[in-house]
């Protein structure tokens, strides 16, 4: 409020009909001086009173302006040196509860990028508060959590490369860390891959020149060594014949099978695949045993006898140490016994397209299926046959196999499958007396190291 508005107010309340000018410069006679006098006293204290009503740092100096020695002058004085003082504490408030707020935001970031324990959280801290509190705290900080994180990452190499249990892998981890721990181990590991492991005893000759095509491929160098495994299932087969001149027949019944496939190391990195078929309608039993190195088959025995025997190898690239990308072919001539007719050339080319989890194949497997795509060329000049087909499998690292070497093919997805109870799979032959056989899975057990 100014001062003359304020004086216009007290004017006003006492009845007084003076006008301004003349309060400021008229001579006044005695007996007027004193009524003058009290009236100023008066307007003095109805100023003060609407001082106080107001209450603001600006009431207070219009008063102190027009009484500079008032009544009130000292009372006044002392409210403003109070206002002063609280404003003066206000701020130094707020400091203090900013400082605090700041001084807390950062202990959280501390304790954050701690809780983190990683390079990117103090980086973080540091890029926030370069001259913070904690500031000179995070040179060593980074220095510890890069050798942990150097040391984790080490051992995380140094179990894929015992996973893998391959020449390739050893040595990847010793041209990474050659001052690592487990340096002179790998290099011990990485010896006994490369010596070439005994071969194994099988029911058929396979000559000098196949085995020696196996052992120096770098394929079968890198290969890990297969781990044991038994699957046993019951379906029920129909056939649907589909051919020109099958599909005039009559359709037959279902008819039950048992299976029993053991997959069983037999030194070195190969292994035999024994297959047990029982058909219930006729109670036929028949058996196939597959000898295997790596991928390369070495022949087979139909009950009890030599089926096939491989003539000749030839194999490029790896696929291991896997990883996306990686690529191996063989091509695999075999002497038909029975039947020269029906002797064959597979041409096979491998390449790795992706990387799952076991265990969503099946529960009870562990470890990665790294995807694979396979083109198959098969020929039988004899049988008038060259037919290429392209597939989709899945190699075990944890069990060192390949899915298609012991599940079963689904033609109907052009997979290899584990498969579950109530589930299809489906094989079809094309041609004239083609057909379409769809089993059914009636049960399916999967054990691993037995």
């Amino acid at each position: 409020m100014s001062h003359s508005a304020l004086k216009i107010i007290l004017a006003s309340s006492l009845g007084l009909i003076l006008s301004i000018p003349a309060l400021e410069g008229a001579v006044i006679p005695a007996s007027e001086a004193v009524a003058a006098e009290a009236a100023e006293s008066d307007a003095e204290s109805f100023l003060w009173v609407e001082v106080k009503k107001g209450g603001t740092r600006e009431d207070y100096l219009a008063y102190l302006d027009e009484y500079p020695a008032g009544k009130y002058s000292a009372l006044a004085k002392s409210r403003l040196k109070k206002m002063d003082a609280d404003a003066a504490n206000k701020v130094r408030m707020e400091r203090e509860a900013a400082t605090q707020l700041a001084v807390q935001e950062e202990q959280a970031a501390w304790d954050a990028a701690n809780s983190a324990a990683s390079e990117a959280g103090y980086e973080e801290y540091l890029r926030r508060y370069p001259s913070g509190l904690f500031a000179a705290l995070v040179p060593a900080r980074l220095v510890k959590v890069k050798k942990e994180a150097n040391l984790h990452e080490e051992e995380r190499q140094w179990t894929l490369a015992v996973g893998a249990g391959t020449s390739a892998s050893f040595r990847a981890y010793i041209n990474k860390y050659p001052n690592g721990r487990h340096v002179n181990e790998a290099a011990q590991k990485e010896e006994e891959c490369n010596r070439v492991p005994a071969r194994p005893q099988t029911p058929f000759a396979v000559s000098e020149s196949v085995w020696r095509a196996i052992e120096t491929s770098e394929g079968y160098r890198n290969t890990p060594r297969s781990k044991p495994l038994t699957i046993s299932y019951q379906t029920k087969d129909q056939i649907e014949f589909t051919g020109s001149k099958s599909s005039t027949l009559p359709t037959p019944a279902a008819t039950g099978k048992s299976v029993t496939k053991e997959l069983t190391p037999i030194g070195g990195k190969c292994s035999v695949l024994r297959a047990r078929y029982n058909y219930s309608q006729n109670n036929i039993q028949t058996s196939m045993d597959i000898y295997l190195c790596g991928s390369v088959p070495l022949g087979t025995e139909m009950n009890g006898k030599t089926a096939t025997v491989t003539k000749s190898v030839e194999l490029q690239g790896s696929l291991f140490p896997l990883r996306i990308g990686a690529e191996q072919s063989e091509r695999v001539e075999s002497a038909y016994i029975a039947d020269s007719k029906y002797d064959s050339t597979v041409l096979t080319k491998w390449r790795v397209i992706g990387k799952n989890m076991a265990h969503d194949l099946n529960p009870k497997l562990t470890g990665a299926a790294w995807a694979l795509k396979y083109e198959m060329n098969i020929r039988m000049p004899g049988a008038n046959m060259n037919k290429t087909t392209v597939m989709e499998d899945y190699y075990l690292e944890d069990l060192g196999i390949f899915l298609s070497a012991v599940g079963e093919v689904d033609m109907s997805k052009m997979k290899s499958v584990l498969p579950t109870s109530g589930s299809q799979t489906a094989i079809v032959a094309e041609g004239e007396y083609g057909s379409r056989t769809t089993s059914t899975y009636q049960n399916y057990e999967l054990v691993t190291g037995k």
